[in-house]
């Protein structure tokens, strides 16, 4: 259905410089997402290329920015007001999109890290909550290559992979909680990564974090302590 989809239209000829009209994201998100769907129905796994708009001149980096460094648990409960704290706190836009289309399939994202180590925290909306599958995907670029990580829920047991092999510690309970270390990512303290969220279930691609384009962090510095030493 979804190849059906993206054959069945000039999709491409919409792309002309001279083709310009008001709801240029939204049909180019739509054209992006029956083509992520195309691999998925085909149990293959969707090309980094098709998270990235194809529009010239909008926005695919999306800066996130912790307000200082952090050490939460990890175990698949509510965000804690002070374990969280110093995250850089996302609230996926309902309307974002055709990634991000009706009620969020993601309700909310926070992004942060210690001297070693990233951490990831998700919430869900009552879609992701019910589907039968869910997969949550985190694609990372490093100056030291790509990291690839797969969470995924079947039928009530899960299960987390990463590629290439490397520690990490995860839980999914009332949220999905992350913690990869900077050697997993193959990154170094200084290293700015990049990275994409992507959640499937139930046969199809739900959501895209973010919407438009990837993420981008700054991990901490090697003189980060002294950089913000308090006086």
């Amino acid at each position: 259905m979804s190849l059906l989809a993206a054959e069945g239209s000039d999709w491409n000829w919409w792309y002309g410089r001279d083709r310009t009209f008001q709801t240029a994201v939204q049909f180019d998100d739509l054209y992006r997402l029956h083509l992520a769907n195309v691999y998925t129905q085909a149990g293959k796994q969707i090309p980094d290329r098709l998270l990235v708009p194809i529009l010239d001149g909008g926005p695919t980096m999306v800066p996130i920015l912790p307000v200082g460094l952090m050490n939460p648990g990890i175990d698949g409960g509510p965000p804690g007001d002070l374990d969280w704290a110093s995250a850089h706190h996302i609230k996926p836009n309902s309307g974002g999109g055709a990634m991000n289309s009706g009620v969020p399939v993601v309700t909310s994202v926070r992004i942060g890290y210690s001297l070693s180590d990233m951490y990831l925290l998700m919430q869900f909306g009552s879609q992701a909550a019910a589907a039968r599958d869910l997969q949550v995907e985190v694609r990372c670029t490093s100056p030291g290559g790509s990291t690839h990580l797969i969470i995924r829920r079947d039928d009530g047991k899960t299960k987390a992979s990463i590629d290439p092999l490397g520690p990490m510690m995860w839980a999914l309970g009332e949220t999905l909680q992350i913690r990869l270390p900077f050697e997993s990512l193959r990154a170094r303290r200084g290293d700015t990564i990049t990275f994409a969220i992507v959640v499937l279930g139930e046969g199809h691609l739900m959501s895209a974090v973010p919407a438009h384009g990837v993420m981008s962090i700054e991990l901490p510095a090697a003189d980060y302590e002294l950089q913000h030493r308090e006086v």
